[in-house]
């Protein structure tokens, strides 16, 4: 993934949901951070990463798809880490 991609990467929702299933299956509470630290290269050399306002509009996007798609898998989140 780029970072800017207008559809999300379902085999990565996949990936993660299956992680936090098992957390679950075990009695562990997922805490996930959407952010930790890095920011995917494409969009630091098309974009200049946080400096352009666009990133903004990204993130959001990102972590609605997160929150969206691991409804009821995770129950606390950390924007930035």
């Amino acid at each position: 993934p780029q970072g800017d991609e207008l559809t999300p990467n379902q085999q990565g929702i996949a990936f993660y949901r299956s992680v936090f299933e098992e957390c679950k299956k075990y009695g562990i509470e997922p805490l996930v951070t959407l952010c930790h630290f890095d920011v995917p290269m494409h969009l630091v050399t098309e974009y200049g990463s946080w400096r352009n306002r666009k990133l903004v509009e990204f993130f959001s996007r990102y972590a609605r798809t997160c929150f969206e798609a691991f409804d009821g898998l995770v129950k606390y989140w950390l924007t930035f880490n």
